[in-house]
């Protein structure tokens, strides 16, 4: 069914997002990731965001881009597909559970679960409404369709609503992780507390250390596309980089997984400039 019919997508429309597991996307190698066909997905894209535009609500529509650029779409998927690469280089170092929900090396049958929610996002985070895609993501009802994209790709239980309800954080906190995890409101909004284990005890409340670790590491991604677009765009394959990894896991211990205690540490540690916050480097050796 259209988009023009209803301000919703069919699970029937499953194919405006890209299908990750299709034999043309090829991420088998870990040096250098195999080129991938990009038309479809640009294509995909390209209806998406037709429709979009068609259903955006009144007050929003002044704000859309004058037209999708496909080109731009299509460079950053190039960049996404260096992530599987990065997991040998940049990211060999991290914690396992922040490498978890990102894109690895992976068989064919693995891959459409790893890639369905960050193709997801890459579609969604551009919909032409400015600043608004989370707003789109609930108008349009695209967790339910996103679950049963997932599912046809093969995530299965809680791991399908789970995912789409990451691709929804991501659009609403997708720019700073630092001031995302310190934010009080970020950890009030139910799916953070439902990803992240958050319960509370005799007054107490706590975060599970894998669910939390997750979460930072999925945070991380619109980072590490930004990295990948800057190493294609200086055609240099040594482009160093720092990212803060490990601080958030040494606070969280710190705080011993209570989120008061963390939200306290995690603010006065990282608003002093002059400390220095424990970062893992890396860079992109061919």
């Amino acid at each position: 069914m259209s988009l023009g019919q209803r301000p919703a997508l069919e699970p029937a429309d499953a194919e405006l997002l890209p299908d990750a597991a299709s034999s043309e996307m090829d991420f088998s190698e870990a040096e250098e990731p195999a080129p991938i066909s990009l038309d479809p997905l640009v294509a995909a894209a390209r209806v998406l965001f037709e429709r979009a535009e068609h259903n955006l609500p009144s007050e929003r529509r002044a704000a859309s881009p004058a037209s999708y650029d496909a080109a731009a779409f299509a460079d950053t998927l190039r960049a996404a597909a260096q992530i599987p690469a990065m997991q040998f280089t940049l990211m060999a170092d991290w914690p396992a559970a922040t490498r978890a929900l990102l894109p690895a090396v992976v068989t064919d049958a693995a891959a459409g679960p790893a890639w369905a929610p960050v193709l997801a996002w890459l579609l969604l985070r551009d919909l032409p409404c400015h600043n608004c895609s989370s707003e789109l993501f609930d108008h349009f009802h695209l967790r339910g369709v996103l679950a049963e994209i997932f599912t046809a790709l093969g995530l299965q239980g809680d791991d399908i609503w789970r995912a789409a309800a990451r691709v929804r954080l991501l659009l609403e906190h997708g720019t700073t992780p630092e001031q995302t995890f310190a934010s009080p409101a970020f950890w009030a909004e139910p799916d953070v507390r439902w990803l992240c284990g958050v319960n509370e005890s005799d007054g107490v409340t706590w975060f599970n250390k894998e669910q939390f670790e997750e979460m930072w590491g999925w945070l991380q991604l619109p980072e590490l596309v930004a990295i990948a677009e800057r190493k294609l765009s200086a055609g240099d394959s040594n482009v160093s980089v720092e990212l803060k990894i490990a601080a958030a896991g040494e606070f969280a211990a710190e705080a011993g997984f209570q989120l008061d205690a963390f939200l306290t540490l995690w603010k006065a540690r990282t608003a002093e400039p002059e400390v220095a916050i424990p970062a893992v480097s890396g860079s992109f050796a061919d």
